[in-house]
């Protein structure tokens, strides 16, 4: 069945060799047109020379072995491929790291049932010379592996450490997928539930709408902003670590934020300490999901980023009510304790066992001293790292990317202010669920969008440019939306954008600079990101309070929308590296 999948054309004649396998003359008068044939028939014993092409075996079993044992001094089959391995260590003294290895893909293709079974069927008659050693050799192994258990255990146990060491821990990747996951649950949960706070916060200090916008901008601003500190650290010190500071110190800023006597300190703390915070929590998720996935990267990175939608669904109307129920100060508080879970999620990231192969490493490394002399310091790496713009000159494809991306969240935060805002001057009492629906909404589509990418049915790039123009267009008309269940409609429409936009930028990042440069473009891409989130909300706060209407506040949103898909377009149609 190995054959026949594997090749072409015997795959495009399954049915016919299906029929005829068992007629020796029919295989070996296919076999002289084609020798692909001759893999069907005693394959592994073809290849060998034992037998001849596409024939069955005609002598006895003992002959067999005996020519076999005669020309070959060592056999591994695949189910007691560990039990090989440690035969072959005594055979060759050698030591447990010289015959550790690490299985890629293992068990990864299902296996049809009806062609096991059909298999099982002819394989004895068909090809009774492979059965004849593959029997006689499976019944030594069986003997053998209950004479080996110890030696077994120590080769398990050192495989697992090496794996840690070389992969990070990738057998645990697919839990790794879930960190992301549950740390953007929160993380952007609260996020969105800014615009909810924000009005009874601007009541309190008695500020404008434009100086309490500064808020949010900033949070988010300083998140993305922090790109390029955030990859260096982790570079420099590992997710795990950065994840479990950054989310203790973010969870902090929560719940110091509401004690400051002036709105200007807490700009500081909430703003700048909590968005610096906030984007190392973030951030360094992603680079996770770019380092443990490829194949499935878009899916992954769907899934990662759906935790957003049942964020915002869950943590819209839980804010709503604390505000109601406790005012926003309470609900800061609460907030904050929340954060500290992310500090959990994150300790689970490295297991604990990976230390001692860690040691082990550096003592090699240490024997080495030619070597570290030649490397750089820490320091040098980590700065070098954060001033590394060399992409934005050489990659044209991405330096469009990152100007689309700047107009992007130029404009993305607003509707999230706003909307909050909009639906209470037009005295809808249950303004939350709006923001709730979006994120919902969000779930299906964001999945949905990474299921896409990875069946490469639409470019990651060419999604994103429509849902820059699907977000213009839905901005421009919102105004004119007055009743609740018109910003409910609009709320499940505005959920397709907002998800493309949130779950393609990994996949395209990927598709414009290689993997291997991810960590850098998206520091880049996350600081111009940090700079247009300062600056937007804040214009847009301007406009409405210069116009007296929430009104150019989307305008201004759907125009950002709209250059961000123009350089959209136009990166999608530069070739990518």
């Amino acid at each position: 069945m190995s054959s026949i999948n594997y090749f072409r054309d015997l795959k495009n004649e399954r049915k016919y060799v299906f029929d005829n396998i068992k007629n020796e003359t029919m295989m070996k008068t296919l076999a002289n047109r084609k020798s692909i044939y001759c893999l069907l028939r005693n394959s592994a014993s073809y290849d060998l020379g034992l037998v001849n092409c596409a024939e069955s075996y005609t002598g006895s079993e003992q002959s067999l072995i005996n020519r076999f044992k005669n020309e070959f001094d060592f056999v591994i089959l695949t189910e007691y491929f560990n039990e090989g391995l440690i035969l072959l260590k005594k055979m060759l003294n050698l030591s447990y790291k010289d015959i550790v290895c690490l299985s890629v893909n293992q068990g990864t293709k299902k296996v049809d049932e009806k062609d096991r079974q059909w298999a099982e069927s002819v394989i004895e008659e068909v090809s009774n010379a492979d059965v004849i050693l593959y029997n006689y050799y499976l019944k030594k192994y069986k003997k053998l592996k209950h004479l080996l258990n110890d030696e077994l255990g120590e080769l398990k146990r050192q495989i697992e450490l090496y794996q840690n060491e070389c992969t990070d821990g990738r057998q645990e990747k697919y839990f790794y997928g879930n960190v992301p996951f549950l740390n953007n649950f929160i993380l952007i949960g609260c996020m969105y539930s800014l615009g909810i706070i924000l009005k009874d916060i601007k009541n309190d200090f008695g500020i404008t709408q434009k100086k309490a916008n500064l808020l949010p901008s900033l949070n988010i601003g300083f998140r993305f902003l922090s790109g390029p500190l955030t990859s260096a650290l982790a570079s420099q010190f590992g997710c795990r670590k950065v994840i479990m500071l950054s989310a203790l110190v973010h969870g902090a800023m929560y719940i110091i934020s509401p004690l400051m006597p002036h709105f200007e300190l807490m700009l500081v703390s909430f703003g700048f300490i909590g968005g610096i915070s906030y984007g190392c929590t973030y951030l360094t998720g992603f680079n996770i999901l770019v380092e443990y996935f490829d194949r499935k990267l878009g899916f992954v990175n769907g899934l990662a980023v759906a935790a957003s939608g049942f964020g915002s669904f869950a943590f819209a109307p839980l804010t709503g009510y604390l505000i109601t129920s406790f005012g926003w100060k309470i609900t800061m508080y609460t907030m904050g304790l929340i954060h500290l879970l992310c500090f959990l999620f994150a300790a689970f990231l490295k297991p604990l066992k990976n230390d001692q192969p860690s040691k082990a490493f550096e003592l090699e490394n240490l024997q080495d001293k030619k070597d570290l002399v030649k490397k750089e310091s820490a320091i040098r790496k980590f700065f070098k790292e954060i001033i590394n713009f060399n992409l934005l000159r050489t990659n044209k494809s991405f330096f469009c990317l990152v100007i689309s991306n700047f107009f992007v969240f130029f404009a993305y935060y607003i509707p999230f202010i706003y909307i909050p805002i909009r639906a209470q001057s037009l005295g809808i009492e249950n303004y939350a669920w709006i923001i709730s629906v979006i994120g919902m909404a969000n779930i299906p589509i964001r999945i949905l969008f990474g299921f896409l990418c990875d069946r490469k049915l639409l470019r990651a790039i060419h999604m994103n440019s429509f849902c820059l123009l699907l977000a213009a267009v839905l901005l421009f008309s919102y105004n004119y939306l007055n009743s609740f269940m018109l910003q409910i409609v609009f709320g499940f429409l505005f959920a397709l954008p907002t998800a493309g936009i949130n779950c393609l930028s990994t996949k395209y990042i990927v598709d414009a600079v290689g993997s291997e440069n991810f960590r850098n473009a998206n520091g880049i891409t996350n600081m111009f990101k940090g700079i247009a989130v300062s600056l937007g909300p804040f214009l847009a706060g301007f406009l409405s309070e210069k116009t007296g209407s929430d009104f150019y506040a989307f305008v201004f949103a759907g125009l950002s929308f709209l250059i961000a898909f123009i350089f959209s377009l136009i990166s999608s149609l530069i070739k990518h590296k």
